[in-house]
C-alpha cells in the first residue's frame, strides 16, 4: 500500500500552463512593436534616367527586408527587364560603398517578385562589411 501527499503533477502544470500562455499572448504585441521600432533606415537614391516604378518598386522591397543596418539604395539604372544599383552603409561616418549590382530576365519584364529577390541579393552580396 503506498500513499501520496502531493498533487498529481498533470493538475499542478495546468494553472501554471495557462498563466504562461496568457503573459506570452500578452507580450507578443509588445515584442513585436519594440523589434519594428528598431528597424534600420532606408534611404533610396535614383540616377537620373531611371524608371521611378522600378526605383519605387524596389525601394519597397529593400525596406520589407528589413536590414539589420542603415543603408542608402543607389539605383543606378533601369530597362524593362533590368535594373542596376548599389548598397552604401550608413551613416556617413561607417560610410563604405557596396558593388554594383545587377538584376535581369531574358524574357519578360521585371515583376514585384523580382524586386523582392533583387532586394534579398543586394543585402546578402551588396554589403562590403
Amino acid at each position: 500500500m503506498s500513499c501520496s501527499l502531493s498533487p498529481q503533477p498533470s493538475k499542478l502544470f495546468k494553472p501554471m500552463r495557462r498563466i504562461l500562455h496568457t503573459l506570452c499572448l500578452a507580450l507578443t504585441p509588445l515584442l513585436f512593436g519594440a523589434c519594428q521600432a528598431n528597424a534600420a533606415t532606408v534611404e533610396c537614391i535614383a540616377s537620373p534616367g531611371v524608371d521611378p516604378a522600378s526605383a519605387e518598386g524596389l525601394c519597397q522591397a529593400l525596406q520589407v527586408a528589413r536590414p539589420a543596418v542603415a543603408v542608402r539604395l543607389n539605383i543606378l539604372a533601369t530597362t524593362q527587364s533590368s535594373i542596376s544599383a548599389r548598397l552604401d552603409r550608413l551613416p556617413e561616418a561607417d560610410h563604405k560603398s557596396g558593388q554594383r549590382m545587377d538584376f535581369n530576365t531574358m524574357d519578360r519584364d521585371l515583376n514585384i517578385t523580382d524586386f523582392d529577390d533583387f532586394a534579398r541579393d543586394l543585402l546578402r552580396f551588396g554589403l562590403t562589411y
